[in-house]
């Protein structure tokens, strides 16, 4: 039974959580803390599979609250709870919280969130992935991205148009910015898929705040920077290839934005585990495997599905979910040239420009092209990167 803790410091907010929630007593055991002091004798004394925290309390509010969580239960779903929220507030909250939703919350909408990514947490099948990768509140940004993003920053004339064109080529940026544009922070009517579109509504007064707090992108350190750079490298050709098939609004903005996250589970483990995950690409390289069959073996989890949790953690768009969570499955089994559909030729194209072994993807199909109406436009795309690779690599 999955472990829930409710906390706020107002006990009549507590007392109508007890009763909206009493219908779900069957599938989850509900603890309630009156504040963060108590709520941390409760980590204590006991493992949590959901944190959901009021923010503004007295003492330990809930930004602080989560971020001790991430540290000793990283494993824990992290939601924050907020009436109201100023910009210092929610910059701290930004770093910490894998979902943020507005007082007063209805239960349905709060069991409905919850059900959603419990649902997602049970079918990624892998403690070892829930401790390691379930404390991300997002990714690592490149250092030449932090340094872009800042210097354009600088600049109090510059165009919205220029920051998200530098978030548009961080993986980790693009993440971000669409968590929050899709949180309850901007309680926007509709969800939004689109990054230009992400940046254009949060706002540079917003972006500054959270780039000086350094809770917006956090910058990759380690030995790992160049690894991490060809992924991210693969991950925007992806997009660009993804961009050529002439999908309708909005799945064509689906399309584009999981093309470029396909890779957020990959990312996730160059972050947290780069010495297992340079073991499975020698392993595969060695035996001949696929990359799918080695993470399947050595993790008990592929890529492709650590990223859609991750997603699906963050509250980005469904769509955009789906597609990276499915985005491996062989052209022959799909019936239309839907977002995923796309991100799997993407993917494929973006190996082969790059020049990577088989084991990275599996060879696209003519005759499922074909089907989808998809020849045309792959043929295209693969004599232009024949004859001007450097071109389409550089993204330009």
């Amino acid at each position: 039974m999955m472990r829930l803790l409710f906390v706020d410091d107002e006990p009549r907010v507590l007392q109508g959580l007890r009763q909206s929630l009493r219908g779900k007593r069957q599938l989850w055991e509900m603890v309630f803390a009156g504040g963060g002091a108590t709520a941390l004798e409760e980590i204590e004394r006991g493992r949590f599979d959901a944190v959901i925290s009021d923010m503004r309390m007295p003492g330990i509010d809930g930004a602080e609250l989560l971020r001790r969580v991430t540290l000793s239960q990283p494993h824990a779903f992290r939601v924050m709870l907020s009436g109201q929220m100023d910009e210092s507030a929610a910059v701290r909250a930004a770093a910490t919280a894998h979902r943020f939703l507005a007082k007063p919350c209805d239960s349905e909408t709060l069991v409905a969130m919850l059900s959603q990514v419990l649902n997602l947490r049970a079918q990624l099948n892998s403690p070892k992935m829930h401790e390691c990768i379930g404390g991300m509140a997002g990714l690592p940004s490149l250092p030449e991205s932090c340094f872009a993003l800042n210097r354009a920053l600088e600049d109090e004339r510059v165009a919205l148009s220029d920051v998200a064109r530098i978030v548009e080529h961080d993986v980790g940026m693009s993440a971000k910015v669409l968590q929050l544009v899709n949180s309850a922070f901007f309680g926007l009517s509709r969800r939004i898929a689109n990054v230009d579109e992400a940046v254009r509504n949060l706002g540079l007064k917003a972006i500054r705040s959270l780039v000086l707090a350094q809770a917006l992108f956090q910058e990759l350190s380690g030995g790992e920077v160049a690894l991490f750079r060809a992924e991210e490298a693969r991950s925007f050709l992806a997009a660009q290839f993804a961009r050529r098939f002439s999908l309708e609004h909005p799945a064509y903005d689906v399309g584009v934005t999981a093309a470029m996250l396909h890779n957020v589970g990959r990312l996730a483990l160059i972050a947290r585990l780069p010495a297992e995950q340079r073991a499975n690409a020698d392993y595969a390289r060695a035996h001949g495997s696929t990359a799918e069959e080695v993470e399947r073996t050595r993790l008990g989890v592929t890529h492709a599905e650590i990223g859609a949790y991750l997603l699906g953690l963050w509250g980005l768009p469904p769509e955009v979910i789906e597609a990276v969570g499915s985005h491996r499955a062989p052209l022959e089994t799909r019936s239309t040239l839907d977002p995923g559909a796309v991100v799997h030729i993407a993917e494929v194209l973006s190996a082969e420009a790059l020049g990577l072994g088989q084991h990275e993807t599996t060879p696209l199909s003519d005759e499922a092209l074909r089907r989808l109406g998809a020849a045309h436009t792959v043929a295209a795309i693969r004599a232009e990167f024949a004859a001007i690779p450097h071109i389409l690599i550089g993204g330009e």
